[in-house]
């Protein structure tokens, strides 16, 4: 790439796909997968399905005219998403079997079409394959025609897809709350996807991907179902595609960095386009996540808490009581009054959780119970946060309200409120007031406040001392306070 060519600003960093639209059409693929994302992330059928993908469905793709739309199985389409998932790894794969890299894109097709496609693509998989069927429940354990060939799944593909698919199921965990769905979301999503590869052209070195916000890492997957367009922007802005964002999708947005190293991140980030420009904006942190401190956007706790006590104390679990919430600045066309609020603790996966309370009240008016709301023991290595979901009555009369409506969910970590609101060491507890900020327009404000009982306390001091114990002795110990 020459260099009057580099760009110099994110407006100057082309993309060969209009990333928007094939975004929403991606989030709707990825509730058609649910079933077979979920079977594969358990390790069950993952074999069968990398056989479908790989010994029928890419020889007939090979074969297919690549400016016909065509509309693949789910479960070979979910494969197929994770393969492209490893950008030069599927190029290379394409390109040594078959000599050119197989194109894939997200069109958006209106109802008729889509269903004239599926039956088109399905007709060519019964005459090809007749003994094989072009759709398969996710359940589904018995054997294909391609384990009857002399070309046999390649055991390191399915253990790499296995590892990837694991990942991808907390990654539409992530993508699924109402703002992701919201045009305007998505229209900053992609600036700042540009942004990013901008950065990855101008501060490879300093800049690393191990953790980036939610909303860049949607548009990121979305740039990479487009193999061909992606693999020729990438080339044109980096010189050299295999350099260009080279990461490991199996670990990277779930091991969130600590809060001193996301600090650096966004001192860079804010260096580069500007002081309110944040790295994580509103929305685009990850759900639930300890290290995640910016899980709520706007006024973080990252950037309320001082740089340089940021390493001193680490909480490994805490007792929650809630004693009251407000649900405020509501938008809606009918008028609404009441609303209903059910807080659960969410666990290690995404279907792991636990309803900790249900309370109804009117919108502005705190809601609160005669002792509290609900309480929960909160534990780092046990749950990613604490979820509140809001939820609107539609009434049907006076004084009648009928069946309720989600309206928004956010979600709260209490170890991370505790520590923006209390930075001496050791404490036994406090009580906080969390407001929890609108993402879109049409989201509510919800203010939040409760007591937290610290379970176990470790101060900078003792790991410092334990640490320079533990060169010489195994372990070390937590003081309990």
């Amino acid at each position: 790439m020459s260099q009057t060519l580099a760009p110099n600003t994110w407006k100057d960093v082309i993309i060969n796909v209009d990333l928007h639209v094939p975004a929403s059409i991606y989030l709707d693929k990825l509730d058609a997968w649910k079933d077979f994302a979920k079977s594969a992330a358990n390790g069950l059928n993952i074999s069968r399905f990398v056989n479908r993908y790989e010994q029928l469905w890419l020889p007939l793709l090979a074969s297919w005219n690549p400016d016909d739309d065509i509309e693949p199985p789910n479960d070979v389409h979910w494969i197929w998403y994770l393969h492209m998932l490893l950008t030069t790894s599927y190029s290379s794969y394409c390109m040594q079997r078959f000599g050119r890299v197989l194109p894939h894109r997200l069109r958006k097709l209106r109802p008729v079409q889509l269903a004239t496609v599926v039956q088109q693509t399905a007709g060519a998989w019964r005459q090809r394959y007749p003994s094989e069927p072009f759709d398969v429940p996710a359940d589904d354990a018995r054997g294909t025609a391609a384990d009857d060939s002399d070309e046999h799944t390649s055991s390191r593909l399915v253990d790499v897809l296995t590892d990837i698919a694991r990942c991808e199921v907390d990654f539409t965990y992530q993508i699924v709350l109402p703002h992701y769905r919201d045009d305007n979301f998505l229209y900053a999503a992609v600036e700042r996807y540009r942004k990013l590869l901008l950065m990855r052209r101008l501060r490879a070195s300093e800049f690393s991907v191990t953790a980036l916000p939610v909303d860049i890492l949607l548009m990121m997957r979305v740039h990479a179902l487009h193999p061909k367009q992606f693999n020729g922007d990438t080339q044109r802005l980096f010189g050299d595609s295999t350099m260009a964002m080279k990461m490991d999708w199996a670990t990277m947005e779930y091991d969130a960095l600590p809060p001193a190293a996301l600090y650096q991140l966004d001192n860079i980030w804010q260096r580069q386009f500007g002081r309110g420009q944040a790295l994580f904006v509103d929305g685009s942190g990850l759900r639930g996540r300890r290290a995640g401190v910016v899980n709520c956007g706007g006024d973080t706790a990252m950037r309320q808490l001082p740089h340089d006590v940021l390493p001193r104390a680490d909480v490994d679990s805490c007792h929650v009581t809630f004693t009251s919430l407000t649900v405020d600045d509501v938008w809606s066309r009918s008028a609404m009054k009441r609303v209903s609020v059910e807080a659960r603790l969410l666990g290690h996966s995404s279907v792991a959780r636990e309803i900790l309370f249900r309370a109804s009240g009117s919108i502005g008016v705190p809601i609160s119970g005669s002792d509290a709301l609900g309480s929960a023991h909160f534990s780092v290595s046990q749950n990613r946060g604490i979820e509140l979901a809001v939820f609107r009555h539609r009434r049907l009369g006076i004084l009648c309200y009928g069946r309720r409506r989600s309206l928004t969910t956010k979600t709260l970590n209490p170890i991370q409120q505790f520590y923006v609101n209390s930075v001496k060491c050791p404490i036994a507890g406090a009580s906080t007031t969390v407001i929890l900020p609108k993402v879109t327009y049409t989201d509510p404000r919800i203010t939040v406040t409760f007591n937290v009982q610290v379970s176990y306390i470790r101060c900078f001091s003792d790991w410092l001392a334990n640490k320079i114990h533990s060169v010489t002795r195994v372990g070390v110990n937590k003081y309990a306070h």
